[in-house]
């Protein structure tokens, strides 16, 4: 293998996402795109990370030109010489290999009636980029489970899907001219061919009943088998998701997800910072390890502090990481069901119009803060319209959307297209500063229920989809 090409496998991204006068000298552009068919309700984001693992991927949303064309051209760290990109079209994925010092180019033309549109490319590495197209829409997660059961397939339907999508994956693996590439390449999709495949036999066990844990897992020779192959000094093993079942299945404690323990939890810091001493696989799982307890438990002020104390020095290679999370941390508010709102915000409904939030009260308000561009706040959506509708006549109870978007045209195409009959309002950046400070909002949807004179019946309430809805909001206009 080239040497230059085996050195970026072996550091694998380490630098980071520096500042402009940390990285690269101006280059490229790295990716020409264009794209023909894009509706007038879909979004379209390019996603990338430096460094190979999810959380820290970037989400760029794409804005086109008149003629459909969009430039790629990021800061690529030093020591970061090529990465893979993702276009994101309405959960449709479509890949392409970006280098410095040359420029990519990328053709999409989608089609509403098929999975994917038609992607065509030209210009440098081509033939890497279609490869990795062809391998990003082989193992995107997303195809092999429904959160639908109606959608779902059997078992054996998603083992069937996978093998032959990586058969489309080896055939366009020998078009690729580069033999170092073709070399790398045919290692990656062979690692992230056998991430997928556990991850269907893991279901399939689950499903049966065999095994209901990945340490249950290792008790099937197929599985087992897989899981032999995941070499943890291997920097490889990010990009694939390896490394990150190879830490589910060793640490020393499983995740409790409804109450989790600050002193479990530094144990399993331990446990990174005495066994992944590979720099990229040490720093993927330093930035995985306080995500679900920091972003999403939603620990007291003094448990997220004892963890930061001993993350902080474990983690004290990756400064970024720790300051992600500190921020983090600092947003901490504590509030109680029965205290007072702390701050009332000034709304703007779709007119341009503005009132206080605190002008709205008077009855007990449910209150759903969201955004256009997120995901599982437009999914909660048809369930909200459903509870709405079956709460009309209730002069007890109203419902308000507040909207975080920055886009107002965005928001007003998605209201237009949803016409929703329940009022609808949202927040100009300084409102929404101040508001998410002020409640420690760190993540949407969030959902508050207040009573008729601005106390928390619930600070954190049920969403919309939860079974319980109903019985919450019938009990909190008793």
């Amino acid at each position: 293998m080239n040497p230059r090409f085996a050195k970026i496998t072996a550091t694998a991204l380490l630098a980071g996402a520096m500042t402009v006068a940390c990285g690269s000298k101006s280059q490229g552009p790295f990716l020409k795109g264009h794209i023909e068919g894009l509706g007038k309700d879909s979004q379209a984001y390019i996603c990338y990370s430096y460094y190979g693992d999810v959380q820290s991927m970037n989400y760029d949303k794409i804005d086109l030109d008149s003629l459909g064309d969009f430039v790629f051209n990021p800061q690529m760290p030093q020591g970061v010489d090529f990465m893979e990109v993702e276009i994101n079209i309405d959960g449709a994925n479509y890949g392409a290999y970006v280098e410095k010092g040359a420029t990519s180019e990328m053709s999409l033309v989608l089609d509403d009636n098929a999975e994917y549109g038609t992607a065509t490319f030209s210009g440098d590495n081509a033939d890497v980029s279609n490869a990795v197209n062809v391998a990003s829409q082989a193992y995107d997660f997303m195809r092999y489970f429904s959160m639908d059961p109606e959608d779902a397939k059997t078992p054996d339907e998603y083992s069937a899907l996978l093998e032959s999508e990586n058969t489309r994956v080896l055939s366009v693996l020998d078009a690729i001219s580069d033999s170092d590439k073709k070399e790398y390449y045919t290692t990656l999709f062979d690692l992230k061919y056998i991430s997928q495949k556990m991850s269907n036999l893991a279901s399939r066990l689950r499903d049966q009943r065999k095994a209901m844990s990945l340490t249950d897992m290792l008790a099937d020779p197929e599985y087992k088998a897989m899981y032999d192959r995941i070499d943890i000094s291997d920097p490889m093993m990010v990009k694939a998701n390896l490394s990150g079942i190879w830490i589910n299945i060793n640490s020393p404690y499983e995740y409790n997800w409804t109450n989790p323990d600050v002193d479990s939890l530094i144990m399993n810091l331990q446990f990174i910072d005495e066994n992944i001493k590979e720099p990229l696989n040490r720093r993927a799982a330093l930035q995985s390890a306080p995500f679900f307890f920091i972003e999403k438990s939603k620990p007291s002020k003094a448990d997220a502090e004892k963890y930061m104390a001993a993350f902080s020095k474990v983690a004290a290679d990756y400064p970024d990481v720790i300051e992600r999370y500190r921020k983090d941390v600092d947003g901490i508010v504590e509030l109680n069901n029965g205290d007072m709102m702390p701050y009332y915000p000034t709304l703007t409904d779709t007119e341009g119009n503005q009132v206080k939030l605190s002008d709205l009260l008077g009855k007990v308000t449910y209150i759903d803060v969201w955004a256009t561009w997120c995901g599982p706040c437009c999914r909660e959506i048809p369930y909200l319209e459903e509870v709405v509708k079956r709460f009309k006549g209730n002069d007890k109870l109203q419902f308000i959307s507040i909207s975080v978007d920055s886009d107002l045209d965005a928001w007003h195409k998605k209201l237009d297209n949803d016409k929703p009959e329940w009022p609808q309002y949202v927040l100009s950046e300084d409102e929404q500063k101040a508001f998410m400070s002020a409640l420690g909002i760190q993540g949407i949807p969030r959902f508050i229920l207040l009573d008729a004179k601005g106390r928390f019946i619930q600070n954190d309430a049920v969403r919309p989809s939860d079974d319980n809805i109903d019985q919450v909001l019938n009990e909190a206009v008793r």
